[in-house]
This record gives structure tokens, C-alpha cells and sequence, in this order.
């Protein structure tokens, strides 16, 4: 069996990591996305992988080149225009042979999801249920087969919702054809046309599967996979400092006395921890970072390169790559009302969204569900709210 990986899209919502990276390649655990379901799709024995790429590209394809590091074979096909998701898969029909699973290149799941699509005879679709239904295509069913998807519906019926990730055979492209020759280029418009002439099975999982849709989103996702993570440490650990839980601790890395880390929690290579630092649980920490003494990071994502100077609090929060910090930073957790690409989120435990190469001065405080683009420089004693721009000054 085939797979086919669509991660072509820009992900704006995405914002602002998206600017720099595509979605797939933004790292939760400490891996991209992406490689998450290589490894599942491998897992299942599925090796022989079609990735559809578009925007930029190159960062997929340098990454996971042939896939032999993850034992896969992988081969790309490039979707030039964004049309929709039924479009981009169209873009694999010349090297699809016959059964195949289509996955998006943004979400999360665990292998169990994938063995059962896998193992169900004939069309499939992978569903799951979830408490905010009108985000999602709603599925409505006939006992075990689906009868259409409804997309965003404002009063949802049901919380079943679709995945977006379907078993199909070679011959799909023909309906792909069809529903293109109409102007329809999403596979909720392909499943709509092909389930009135063909049986498309339903598998309905809980806790399987998680949606990246937004950059709060990564927080929660982050948490599902540090779930599922297995001790490892290595680095120069003093007898001082407390580790306890499920941690990963990489190669080079240093950590001081008085520091305390509860797991699960991931720490890269090359990185220096504290003295008297306090990790709290569904915590990453990216390569070459660096926190400094008396400074607390909890259910956050810190990426690469980046520096969190002494006396900070850092709470349900990301930061982006290279981001520097001086000292005294402030994010903790809150509810927030935020504004996103003209739609309004209500938003439940959220600290600070911090783009790539910021600079922040010392004594900074952010309020709950601000966002705040790349290469901004924040000068000291700042209070910062709402979405700040990328590039921005904040005096």
C-alpha cells in the first residue's frame, strides 16, 4: 500500500511561524510535524510515500530527502497553484498503482489510526469526535457509511468529524477529474460527488488524532506527543539538579544545580539549563537553547537558538526560533479573546505566541493571548497585547 502526504499549503493561520517555514516542518516534541507521520505510515508498513510540497519546498525536501533515514522511500510531486486539497492529490495520480491512504501534512496521529483505515476493505474515511464540531466538516453517516461532510456548519447536528484522511484506489482520480472539470478542488467536494456512487466506510477513534490549525494550537499538540515519549538523557547532569518523569535530555546538554524538571519533557542538544531553573510537564526545549538561573517554563514550546534570560515566567507559550530575552519576561496563563485573520478565537488557557529573532528587552510583560511576529525587538518594561505585526518596534 501507498501513501500520499499533502503538505503543499502555506498554513497562514499559522502565523507567524508559517512565514519562515511550511506547516508541516514546524516542530512539536522537538520534530516537525511531517515526521511524525512518516513514522506512523511506517510503523504500519507502509514505506512507499508520495509527498505533494508547494510552498516552499525545498525545506521538506532537504529534510526528508529519499526518506531512508526514517526507512521510507519518498518521492514528490509539487503542486505549482494552491487550488485545494482534491487538486493537490490529483498531482500524485502518475505514481499511484492502486490502494492508498491520503493524509494531510499538519496533523498529528498515532498509528493505531492509520492500521485501521489500512486494514477496512474498500473506500475509507477516518473520523473522530470533538468538542467544537463547527471548526471541522461535520460527518453524517448511514451506519457505518458516510453520506456527505458538511464544512463549518454554523449549528452542527452531530460531533463527528471528518479527518481528512481517506483510503482510496487508483481510480479516485477520475472522480478528481470530474469534480475539477466543475471547478471543485477540495476532497470535501470529491467525497461529496463520490459517496453517491460509492461506499465510503466510516472508522469513528477518540484521542487518536490532533488538528493544527492555529499557533495556540501547537501547545496542545505538543502535549499529546510528550505523552508518548520514552526516557532518554544524556549531557552533563549535576547530582544537584532533580529530574523526574519521562525527560529527554540530549547530547551537550548541561544542566545545573537546583534545577527541577518534572517530564514529560524534551530538551535538545547542546543546550544550558539553569542553576535553580523550574521545567514544568509538556515542555519542549529546541537545540541550543539556553534558560537561565531562577526562571520557570511550563506546557510551552521553546525553539532553537534561543536565549530566556534569568527571573522569567514562561507559561502555555511559544517561542520562535532565536528569540532572545533578556530578563524578568512575563507570560502567563489566561483566557483571551483573539483576533485572527478577521475571525474572533476564544481562547482558554494561552501565555504569549512569540515569533522567529525577537528581541526582548528586560522587564516585558505579556498578557495572555498576545501574538507577536518575527524579527520584532521589544524595548524594556513593555506591556504588550493583542497581534503585533512581524518586523515591528514596541517601545
Amino acid at each position: 500500500m501507498q501513501a500520499v502526504i499533502l503538505a503543499a499549503g502555506a498554513g497562514k493561520r499559522l502565523w507567524p511561524y508559517s512565514e519562515d517555514i511550511p506547516k508541516p516542518m514546524i516542530e512539536v516534541g522537538n520534530k516537525p510535524v511531517l515526521e511524525y507521520i512518516i513514522e506512523a505510515l511506517v510503523q504500519n508498513n507502509i514505506r512507499d510515500i508520495i509527498i505533494v510540497v508547494g510552498y516552499k519546498k525545498e525545506k521538506i525536501m532537504s529534510c526528508f530527502q529519499d526518506g531512508k533515514r526514517l526507512g521510507a522511500s519518498i518521492r514528490y510531486v509539487v503542486q505549482s497553484q494552491q487550488l485545494g486539497t482534491a487538486h493537490a492529490l490529483y498531482q500524485a495520480r502518475n505514481l499511484v498503482k492502486d490502494d492508498f491512504i491520503v493524509l494531510p501534512g499538519d496533523n498529528i496521529l498515532l498509528p493505531d489510526a492509520i492500521e485501521s483505515v489500512k486494514n477496512t476493505k474498500g473506500y475509507a474515511v477516518l473520523l473522530t469526535e470533538t468538542d467544537d464540531p463547527s471548526k471541522y466538516g461535520v460527518a453524517y453517516l448511514s451506519g457505518k457509511i458516510l453520506k456527505t461532510i458538511v464544512e463549518k456548519p454554523t449549528t452542527p447536528a452531530y460531533n463527528i468529524i471528518s479527518t481528512s484522511i481517506f483510503k482510496f484506489d487508483a481510480q479516485i482520480f477520475e472522480e478528481i477529474e470530474i469534480c475539477v472539470s466543475n471547478n471543485k478542488y477540495d476532497l470535501i467536494d470529491l467525497i461529496r460527488e463520490c459517496s453517491m456512487r460509492k461506499e465510503i466506510y466510516a472508522i469513528t477513534l477518540s484521542n487518536v488524532w490532533k488538528d493544527i490549525v492555529y499557533p495556540w494550537s501547537l501547545i496542545d499538540v505538543n502535549s499529546f506527543v510528550l505523552h508518548g515519549i520514552k526516557e532518554r538523557v544524556a549531557g552533563t547532569i549535576d547530582n544537584r539538579a532533580v529530574i523526574r518523569g519521562k525527560v529527554i535530555i540530549g547530547e551537550d546538554t548541561i544542566i545545573h544545580p537546583g534545577t527541577y524538571i518534572t517530564g514529560p519533557v524534551v530538551i535538545g542538544t547542546g543546550c544550558e539549563i539553569g542553576p535553580s531553573v523550574v521545567i514544568f510537564p509538556s515542555t519542549s526545549i529546541g537545540n541550543n537553547v539556553k534558560i537561565s538561573p531562577f526562571s520557570i517554563v511550563e506546557n510551552s514550546i521553546i525553539m532553537d537558538n534561543t536565549f530566556i534570560g534569568p527571573n522569567s515566567t514562561i507559561c502555555s507559550s511559544v517561542f520562535g526560533e532565536g528569540t532572545i530575552v533578556e530578563s524578568m519576561f512575563h507570560a502567563r496563563t489566561g483566557i483571551a479573546t483573539i483576533e485572527l485573520e478577521g475571525e474572533l478565537h476564544r481562547v482558554k488557557h494561552i501565555g504569549a505566541i512569540i515569533g522567529s529573532r525577537c528581541s526582548i528587552q528586560h522587564d516585558v510583560f505579556a498578557k495572555p493571548g498576545t501574538i507577536i511576529g518575527n524579527d520584532c525587538k521589544l524595548s524594556a518594561t513593555a506591556r504588550v497585547s493583542g497581534v503585533i505585526p512581524s518586523r515591528t518596534m514596541v517601545m
